[in-house]
């Protein structure tokens, strides 16, 4: 039986329109969410259990409106559970007059300003935060678990800080947002607990919070401007894989391609209409030599076969570029004498855009002709050229360096004779 469905046009349409609507979605900002700047009462504020108030000061600002702060006062000395107070959008931990909630992993932290009240505390910052007779270090911050107060999972811990003794003091709690129960949320709780010991001993503590904000999601950057390029004729190669030493290479299928020999000069060349740009230098082009039978699973000839010749091509920052012939023997896995004895120079240009050349003649000689025609000499080692007379094949290719750039290679060519 023939099938001939079609998506229909208006149906095509639907799904447009539906990505859109989720992807615009997805990258909406969160708003920060105020859990109390107390400029006239402590509303969704209170004590869960334990022994610990929270109430409305007026006396005391961090807002800048004279509107008032939270204060907590404690005596260690009344419960082990000297601090669980709770600060929700509305109502208690257990009691919500309607279903009003939010996800806490929506928030990036919680922020706050805490000032420490030297005149009523018996404790110092440094015994509050770690109970001579033990206890919970600093203050435990709990996520209120909606809608049942069951789970109680812990956003971090914190240290009142020293600086808060002598003025207020920014605190800010990172929130990871794979902790497990904390969506959905109602608020806050901020809790410690002592043992039996440090009750028996006591100590009185008092401070005051104000700004509590969950701080949301940041804006979403601008979208990005989308504009059609010309195309440049020829191969392409995007130095995208994610390694600043990977190499993107092409190589021959034949293997012919040994210069060693040859009755007259053998050139090798290729065509450079685009490269990365001057704020990429660095970024490499270049053609590997490999004799023998390279191993046709690897992206990396010039590391790991035993004898390659390469001839390297680089950017600079001013838009010129430069090239250098390299050599090593007798070096399976590693860099061998590339970048020292086996360094033969090369040529350079003010640009690195045009016909890149490489001849050899005589078998030991080489010429490096650049784009802007300033050849360059040099001589391989005789001793070294029988182990390039043999079956050979040519990579061309690019390495970022870590960078990460387009480049454009057009109309590649290789001029050689067949082995015999």
């Amino acid at each position: 039986m023939k099938d001939n469905s079609h998506t229909r046009p208006w149906f095509r349409s639907i799904l447009c329109a539906l990505g859109l609507a989720v992807s615009t979605t997805a990258v909406l900002a969160v708003p920060d969410l105020t859990l109390g700047t107390f400029d006239a009462d402590v509303g969704g504020w209170g004590t869960a259990w334990g022994n610990a108030t929270a109430t409305h000061d007026p006396a005391q600002d961090n807002t800048g409106n004279s509107g008032g702060a939270c204060y907590i006062y404690g005596d260690f000395s009344l419960d082990q559970n000297t601090l669980t107070v709770y600060g929700c959008i509305e109502g208690n931990p257990w009691w919500h007059p309607t279903s009003a909630n939010f996800n806490m992993s929506d928030y990036k932290s919680l922020e706050f300003d805490i000032l420490w009240d030297t005149d009523v505390s018996t404790l110092s910052i440094g015994e509050f935060n770690t109970p001579p007779l033990g206890g919970e270090a600093g203050i435990t911050i709990w996520a209120v678990d909606y809608s049942d107060f069951n789970d109680r999972p812990t956003l971090g811990t914190m240290a009142v800080p020293d600086g808060a003794a002598t003025g207020w003091v920014h605190v800010s709690i990172p929130i990871d947002p794979s902790i497990s129960g904390i969506d959905p949320s109602k608020g806050v709780v901020f809790k410690k607990w002592v043992p039996a010991e440090q009750v028996t001993a006591g100590g009185i503590y008092g401070f005051w919070l104000d700004n509590v904000v969950l701080k949301g999601t940041d804006a979403p950057p601008p979208p990005p401007t989308v504009s059609i390029d010309t195309p440049v004729p020829g191969l392409t190669f995007i130095a995208a894989s994610g390694g600043q030493w990977d190499r993107q290479n092409i190589r021959t299928v034949g293997n012919g391609y040994s210069w060693v020999g040859a009755p007259g000069p053998v050139s090798y060349s290729f065509d450079v209409a685009k490269f990365a740009d001057n704020e990429h230098a660095g970024f490499q082009l270049h053609m590997y030599f490999v004799p023998g039978t390279p191993d046709a699973t690897r992206s990396d000839p010039d590391w790991h076969e035993s004898d390659v010749l390469m001839w390297a091509i680089g950017n600079n920052a001013d838009g010129s570029a430069y090239s250098d012939v390299r050599y090593k023997t007798n070096a399976p896995d590693s860099n061998g004498i590339f970048y020292s004895d086996g360094n033969l120079g090369g040529a350079d240009s003010s640009t690195i855009l045009g016909t890149w050349k490489i001849t050899f003649n005589q078998d030991t000689s080489i010429t490096t002709t650049p784009p802007n025609g300033d050849e360059a000499t040099a001589t391989l080692p005789a001793d070294v050229v029988p182990l390039f007379d043999k079956t050979m094949q040519i990579y061309v290719g690019v390495v970022p360096n870590d960078l990460a750039a387009l480049y454009k290679l057009e109309g590649g060519k290789c001029m050689g004779r067949p082995v015999e």
